[in-house]
């Protein structure tokens, strides 16, 4: 399982040959100075090789393993949908947050190549990257969708191979001396030491162009023995340059003295992105055994093995997509990308991956808090619970009970139930043509709801997902399915809900 996390940290957002030829030599050697690691992900952009980009990044030291506590109370917040999600003292818990965090690290990233694709100038923002109308735009007609594919510029893609003039700067080199006077910022560095357990933290800005303009990030970076490695996107730095997080964690200048430079052509590869491999099942049951199997055994490779990925990214189209939604809202929707450039695929994936393991983090944080976190009126008010004081850690902490993941282990007596017997109205044309409408989005040959009960702690419990059958293999394609939005499974445990909350 160690392995399967080391793995983890360069294949969870980036395309190889297999999953057996994973180099990981750069991700575990780290990098001498800081300087070096963020060379390599600016070098891994201008290559558009994510395995290079993302090997600056080490996921390993972050284990939330008996920091959860400190983690938390350096952010000063706690939500099962940020890292850490769950306390992380079990196998399970340490593969999901080692996950979530890569996947954090992907929606930034996400968020950076969706503004460098909406070339819409006519809709600068000060200190921004460009953003596109579109993307909070109604989508409802062919024309609308046409228009939505039309505003992306994936040739923008190709200016990335002239990415240079790169510039490492210390915080006051980029600050004219102002970094290094605020009266709070040991205080902010040792936060950030103790979030990511680094022997030691440092920041840098980045500079460089692309063609004619200059980009700017400010990166994290902490120390490992005698290694570096980028830890986090945003810091003290990144704020003093005005980079939000809005458009991602680069920010675009404006133009740079330079020439420009020659079209460059992006990689283009089949390589699967994720190590979860599509297993699924010959029937929609069987599918989702391998779901409740995984979570019987703790075993989250086995769990996300139940779902579709690349077969499914590849039938389902962005036009199709907004046009069932009605709208466009970029990254916080799937998929994010227009096909045709299998960088933006990958990280697209990636997106995918981040929404599923959302739903079973925010499941096992109401299981092992029995349901404590969703009932408080912070959460509710704000989707966090506050964290400002070791009073308020201890609080956040003792709501969990991890013990009560042993139960995982005694999950049996499975039995499915027809949702025609048991869902209100699932039969009426209404749900059905909703069935149909997801079953064209996602390409797919044939749709189905499974409803799935079973005991767990003497208690019975229930899923509602929906499978989806491409050829002669069924897959789980959202723990979310017109079964479970006409029987109210409330989100934040749709992955693991009781029965009596629903039926």
């Amino acid at each position: 399982m160690k392995q399967w996390i080391a793995l983890l940290l360069c294949a969870v957002l980036l395309p190889f040959c297999s999953f057996e030829e994973v180099d990981l030599s750069r991700g575990e050697n780290g990098f001498s100075s800081p300087e070096d690691a963020v060379t390599a992900f600016l070098e891994g952009l201008r290559d558009q090789d994510l395995s290079k980009a993302m090997s600056a990044f080490r996921t390993e030291s972050f284990s939330a393993g008996g920091r959860f506590r400190d983690i938390i109370l350096s952010n000063s917040f706690y939500t099962p949908e940020r890292w850490p999600a769950l306390p992380g003292n079990t196998q399970l818990e340490a593969d999901i947050n080692t996950a979530q965090l890569m996947c954090q690290y992907a929606d930034d990233l996400c968020l950076f190549f969706a503004a460098l694709t909406y070339p819409d100038s006519s809709s600068w923002r000060t200190n921004s990257m460009r953003s596109s109308t579109l993307r909070t735009g109604t989508v409802r007609t062919d024309d609308e969708a046409a228009a939505l594919l039309a505003s992306f510029d994936l040739s923008a893609l190709d200016a990335l191979a002239g990415l240079d003039h790169i510039r490492v700067l210390k915080p006051d080199e980029a600050t004219n001396g102002t970094y290094s006077t605020y009266k709070r910022l040991q205080t902010v560095l040792e936060r950030l030491r103790v979030r990511f357990g680094a022997n030691k933290i440092c920041e840098r800005a980045a500079y460089f162009t692309i063609d004619t303009e200059e980009y700017v990030f400010a990166p994290v970076l902490g120390r490992y023995g005698r290694s570096w490695y980028i830890v986090s996107f945003y810091g003290y730095l990144a704020g003093k340059l005005d980079i939000s997080g809005a458009t991602g964690p680069i920010r675009l200048l404006g133009n740079a003295p330079v020439p420009a430079y020659a079209d460059g052509v992006y990689i283009q590869s089949d390589a699967p992105l994720l190590p979860w491999q599509e297993v699924g099942g010959a029937t929609p049951e069987e599918a989702v055994s391998l779901y409740l199997e995984g979570l019987r055994n703790g075993d989250l490779a086995a769990v996300m093995s139940a779902f579709a990925w690349d077969t499914m990214r590849k039938h389902t189209t962005l036009a199709s997509a907004a046009q069932l939604n009605s709208y466009y809202s970029g990254t916080n929707a799937w998929p994010v990308f227009p096909e045709g450039s299998a960088l933006l695929e990958q990280l697209d994936l990636a997106e995918l991956a981040k929404q599923r393991l959302n739903r079973l983090a925010l499941s096992l944080a109401d299981f092992l808090t029995d349901g404590a976190v969703f009932k408080d009126q912070q959460w509710v008010i704000q989707r966090k619970l506050p964290v400002r004081s070791e009073e308020e850690t201890d609080a956040v902490y003792a709501l969990f009970d991890e013990t009560r993941l042993e139960q995982l282990g005694e999950l049996g007596n499975i039995r499915f139930l027809p949702p025609s017997d048991h869902v209100p109205g699932f039969t009426q044309e209404n749900a059905q043509k909703a069935a149909e409408r997801y079953r064209v989005l996602y390409g797919a040959d044939e749709l189905s709801d499974v409803i799935a009960v079973f005991t767990l702690g003497g208690e019975e419990y229930v899923i509602m997902p929906q499978l989806l059958r491409y050829g002669d293999r069924w897959y789980i394609s959202s723990m979310n399915s017109i079964s479970a939005m006409i029987c109210g499974l409330p989100l934040t445990n749709c992955a693991l809900c009781r029965l009596s909350d629903v039926l």
